[in-house]
């Protein structure tokens, strides 16, 4: 019985650690740095995306915003971006309108979920995240949201962040990447093409040079 006891607290111990030992908050998310880990860890990522940070209401939803983290520690990857740093913002409609808002981001399926709209205090971030997890929000693709409300939030005055195109997370956009690629594939098809004509030119050079050589030697 005491060794059933000691195995039980051990593994609850192990995964209280687990649980707490990652990093509760990224306070400044930037590509080329901690992005990947933020957005591509495993987990739903849930970003809010900020404009001028000593502005009080700002500042105020970051407070918030910093709380829920701290509660929801190892449920999802939190973190903080600049809008006015990186217009990767504006790929997943946090445009400078609707500043600041928050961003939660499947890596693994490349969509997103947001409301514009959404209230920025700690019980409309977790009313937002309780939706999230009963499958009430509408799933976004990066790239496809425009700056202007689409008919749909005009309305039901909610916000709901038109889809965007985009391939990594949303700094790449495949319309344009993809085009590039399907060039880089058609000219390495053509060199291909041009070295196997090369090599069957050198082969029959080759046979031409050995029959000249044998009616030499005879």
């Amino acid at each position: 019985v005491v060794g059933l006891a000691a195995e039980l607290v051990t593994e609850s111990l192990t995964q209280f650690v687990a649980e707490n030992k990652a990093r509760y908050l990224w306070e400044d998310v930037n590509p080329g740095e901690n992005f990947n880990e933020v957005f591509y860890s495993g987990k739903l990522s849930v970003v809010i995306h900020v404009g001028d940070r000593s502005d009080p209401a700002t500042a105020a939803f970051i407070e918030a915003f910093r709380e829920v983290s701290k509660e929801m520690r190892g449920r999802y990857t939190f973190g903080i971006m600049s809008a006015n740093e990186h217009k990767l913002s504006e790929q997943v409609g946090m445009f400078s309108k609707y500043l600041p808002g928050m961003v939660v981001f499947d890596g693994k399926k490349l969509k997103y979920f947001s409301d514009r709209k959404m209230g920025r205090t700690k019980p409309d971030i977790l009313a937002f995240l309780d939706k999230l997890q009963h499958n009430k929000l509408k799933a976004k693709k990066p790239t496809e949201e425009k700056e202007e409300e689409s008919a749909d939030e005009k309305t039901d005055k909610q916000a709901e962040p038109q889809p965007s195109s985009a391939g990594k997370l949303y700094d790449i956009k495949p319309s344009h990447d993809m085009s590039r690629i399907e060039k880089l594939l058609q000219e390495l098809v053509k060199s291909q093409e041009k070295v196997h004509e090369a090599i069957f030119q050198i082969r029959d050079e080759i046979v031409d040079l050995r029959r000249d050589m044998e009616v030499i030697v005879k």
